[in-house]
């Protein structure tokens, strides 16, 4: 009988096999489409490596139906169908918040919602995606607009505060090797006052 020690041996063997499999898999994938900087002639080869293990999987698939969706139910289950591979994913394209204080002798103060702590600007980042990323001008708006007051508080003696948000966007690989670099497009415009509401959102055109 097999004791309970070698169960768990045997089943962590399996999960780091697999995990491997899809690693190696998904490292092959990305540098056959291009996802990488490495050189042409790797590419073309890892191309038809990820052509002809794909073409093994489906046959092979065919034959074995309840025990491939077992094995893509532990795959999911596990979390370890993607992200796995040597590279991590292509970063998404971003957003940054930039506040410009004007106060009363004229001169003016910017700078970036995220300066602060680092455990603070972490928070800052995924908050400033989302505000990003949603599609509701009101959420947006209000979003922005506390942030804004909160960055007030701090400088009460400014008049009037404009947030600008940017998006980020990253260079493709190639684009990479040519020498550029992130590029930021301002999308949104408010202008806030403390004796005052916040304007509507002013969509910037691009």
């Amino acid at each position: 009988m097999v004791s309970r020690r070698t169960l768990w041996l045997r089943s962590l063997a399996v999960h780091v096999l697999l995990a491997l499999c899809i690693c190696c898999w998904e490292t092959v994938w990305l540098i056959g489409h291009s996802s990488t900087i490495v050189p042409r002639f790797v590419t073309q080869f890892c191309l038809i490596a990820d052509a002809t293990a794909t073409s093994i999987v489906t046959k092979a698939a065919r034959h074995v139906g309840p025990v491939r969706q077992t094995l893509n139910a532990y795959l999911h289950l596990a979390g370890i169908q993607s992200g796995y591979g040597f590279f991590a994913p292509n970063v998404p394209d971003g957003y940054k918040l930039l506040f410009a204080l004007s106060y009363p002798d004229g001169h003016e103060d910017v700078f970036s919602a995220e300066a602060g702590r680092v455990e603070t600007n972490v928070r800052l980042a995924r908050l400033t995606d989302f505000i990003g990323r949603t599609q509701s001008d009101i959420v947006r708006e209000n979003m922005i607009k506390l942030l804004a007051f909160a960055a007030w508080q701090r400088h009460r003696n400014a008049t009037a505060i404009r947030a600008t948000l940017f998006t980020l966007s990253q260079p493709t690989a190639e684009e990479f090797l040519r020498g550029q670099r992130q590029t930021y497009k301002q999308t949104y415009e408010y202008e806030f006052s403390p004796a005052k509401p916040m304007r509507q959102p002013e969509n910037v055109p691009n």
